[in-house]
């Protein structure tokens, strides 16, 4: 692989920021389960510290570096490296991905056959084998209603109720969606070239949302695909500081709403975001003296939403424009 002179069918791009474990892994897993000889791998690397490059050039020598003067973001890093990409298909992936069969020959197989499809997603699982919900409803004061307060999960089989989550979906068929979780996107490169990319305005969240909307805006399907799996071990950027990211998943969600909603729909969405932290921090300090969960988990719940409360108060949508 990268070593071939013959364009390659499938180019897989990796972003990577202070993951250098998880990236020579999931580097090493396309290695091992793949069985396609015409694929590129490609790793573009946003101002790591951790001696990332170093130890890719070392261990793999053949995989195209990219490296970044200073943390890009994940929206322009993606766009850096698809731009790049010989392959008809990109793979963008995450480093905490980690290849379960051979992912790649399934998922080229079947964009081959859904020629109308721009985007495809696998079939997401925890490290214990279990489900992850991957596939995504695009964002709505209903579905979101439904996600921030749990009635996707106190009832979760009417499609009415599943939320932006799906959690109707048990993720054993074929389907086409609104949206997937950005951890593992195929994307055809002729959709990506269409759309411009993705906005480099969101640095992290909330980029893959915005892009699935505009490539069916422009009349693609988004589909899901369960025959091709790999595992995610989600959060491994987040998990550095997670008070801090929690609250730029609300930055980055809020400037989706306010590039594709109305002024008022802008609004409401941040009176849910406003009462959904209230009860959070609320629930956190009722059970806390039952010791439900542990402290530092229940402390870093009320702090990330003190960091939201606190944007919130400080004018969310000066922030969100930035």
């Amino acid at each position: 692989m990268n070593d071939i002179k013959a364009k390659p069918e499938v180019t897989v791009v990796i972003v990577n920021w202070n993951t250098r474990d998880l990236m020579l892994q999931c580097i090493r897993s396309i290695r091992e389960k793949t069985v396609l000889d015409n694929v590129e791998i490609m790793v573009v690397d946003n101002a790591s510290s951790d001696r990332s490059l170093e130890a890719l050039r070392t261990t793999f020598p053949n995989v195209t570096a990219i490296g970044n003067n200073e943390n890009e973001g994940y929206g322009k890093a993606a766009n850096i490296g698809i731009s790049r990409a010989r392959g008809k298909y990109a793979l963008l992936l995450n480093t905490d991905i980690e290849l379960e069969n051979d992912c790649l020959e399934v998922i080229s197989r079947f964009m081959n056959g859904h020629e109308h499809t721009a985007v495809v997603g696998p079939r997401l699982l925890n490290a214990d084998g279990s489900l992850q919900l991957s596939c995504r409803r695009l964002p709505s004061l209903w579905n979101y209603f439904c996600t921030s307060f749990y009635i996707d999960r106190l009832l979760p089989f009417p499609k009415l109720f599943g939320g932006e989550h799906m959690t109707w979906f048990d993720h054993d068929s074929n389907i086409e969606v609104e949206s997937l979780v950005g951890a593992f996107l195929a994307i055809r490169v002729e959709a990506f070239q269409q759309v411009g990319g993705f906005d480099e305005q969101f640095f992290m969240y909330s980029e893959e949302t915005d892009f699935c909307k505009m490539v069916q805006d422009r009349g693609w399907k988004i589909e899901f695909c369960p025959e091709a799996r790999c595992f995610h071990y989600s959060g491994s950027s987040s998990s550095m500081d997670p008070s801090r990211f929690y609250k730029e998943r609300f930055i980055s969600k809020y400037r989706y709403w306010k590039k594709h909603m109305s002024g008022l729909s802008c609004i409401l969405f941040l009176v849910i975001v406003f009462f959904r932290q209230m009860i959070k921090i609320i629930m956190a300090m009722l059970l806390a003296p039952f010791k439900v969960g542990s402290y530092k988990r229940r402390k870093g719940s009320i702090k990330g939403s003190v960091l939201v409360l606190k944007w919130l108060a400080g004018g969310a949508g000066l922030e969100a424009r930035k």
